[in-house]
């Protein structure tokens, strides 16, 4: 019926693809944060933490 997953802080999320071919999909995302920080960044300025 529905599936979860969970990525950790600084994960890089690669795919939102729909898993099935005949139905469609619904994303929904909770963010748990920091008010002041952003909610995502592009891959090109993600970093991890103690990252040069």
């Amino acid at each position: 019926m529905g599936e979860s997953f969970y990525e950790p802080p600084y994960a890089v999320h690669l795919v939102s693809e729909n898993a099935s071919r005949t139905e469609p999909a619904s994303f929904l995302a909770f963010f748990v944060c920091d008010h002041d920080a952003a909610l995502s960044s592009d891959l090109s300025s993600a970093t991890t933490p103690g990252e040069k």
